[in-house]
């Protein structure tokens, strides 16, 4: 008999929400995840712990994937939950239904929780799937959001976590691409919520540059040619909607594809028609 899997979970913070951190870690314990880390992702000293978590300084700011990848090298579960600091699981048996969804399924990298807002609703954007559709339908999904969910240790080692470089927006689908193309998949759970602030992306200052470069940097690295192509194209008119410079854009997308020309690892068509089936083919 296997043996049980194990559990950790990872908070990040920069120290602007002290109070909310406060009870995302209270939620986790009531959700039987008791090892608890927190990455204090900032250059200023880090607080003395209280004790009944451990609290670990990055020393700087390393981003949110980069902190994600910091905390998943220090914690030793076998399933890594990572939980934004102004967020709070109100699912209690959250340890033993995902541990349960990762036993059943040894191909399942990803289980992402369903995110509601104040109101209980969930917004269009934390949405694993396109649009505002089947919101509460189990199954598998091609993303997840990186701030509610729990990862397979082994399949996030296998492909080298998040990319660091992305500091913030895309590194989850940049990591669901490539989870795919290793033969593993993301299970959405949507009777695991966890209530977060309703926000908005345009929040951080320069989102919409941000967000493109990492896109392309994204498409680059997982894209079969035709289908990167069409996908820049794609969302560099809906980006030029809202704001994005068309030649910056060109030009941006351009130099990220040359830079990683050499280290391009294209996904297989047959992954392509995996993620098409699943709802959401990589050109959305």
């Amino acid at each position: 008999m296997p043996r049980p899997l194990t559990s950790s979970a990872v908070v990040l913070t920069t120290g602007s929400r002290s109070a909310e951190l406060t009870s995302a870690l209270r939620s986790l314990e009531q959700s039987g995840v008791t090892d608890r880390l927190v990455i204090w992702n900032s250059s200023l000293p880090a607080p003395q712990s209280p004790g009944d978590y451990q609290m670990i300084s990055a020393g700087s700011n390393l981003g949110i994937p980069g902190g994600r990848n910091f905390g998943g090298n220090n914690c030793t579960g076998d399933i890594i939950v990572f939980l934004d600091d102004d967020a709070e699981v109100l699912t209690h048996n959250l340890r033993a239904r995902t541990n349960e969804i990762f036993s059943n399924h040894p191909t399942c990298a990803v289980v992402a929780f369903r995110i509601v807002d104040e109101n209980g609703e969930t917004v269009r954007r934390h949405n694993p799937r396109l649009g505002n559709y089947a919101v509460d339908k189990p199954g598998t999904v091609a993303t997840f959001l990186g701030g509610a969910c729990a990862i397979r240790r082994t399949a996030f080692e296998q492909c080298g976590g998040y990319d660091r470089s992305f500091f913030y927006s895309m590194e989850e689908q940049d990591l669901a691409w490539r989870l795919f193309a290793a033969g593993y998949f993301v299970h959405y759970a949507p009777e695991i919520i966890v209530q977060h602030p309703r926000t908005s992306p345009s929040r951080h200052d320069g989102a919409l540059k941000r967000t493109w470069e990492n896109r392309s940097s994204a498409a680059g690295k997982s894209l079969p040619f035709p289908l990167m192509v069409l996908y820049l194209v794609t969302h560099g008119v809906r980006g030029a909607i809202h704001g994005l410079p068309p030649g910056w854009a060109f030009r941006t997308a351009l130099q990220r594809i040359r830079e990683l020309n050499e280290g391009r690892q294209p996904m297989r068509w047959k992954t392509v028609l995996k993620l098409a089936s699943v709802g959401r083919p990589p050109i959305f």
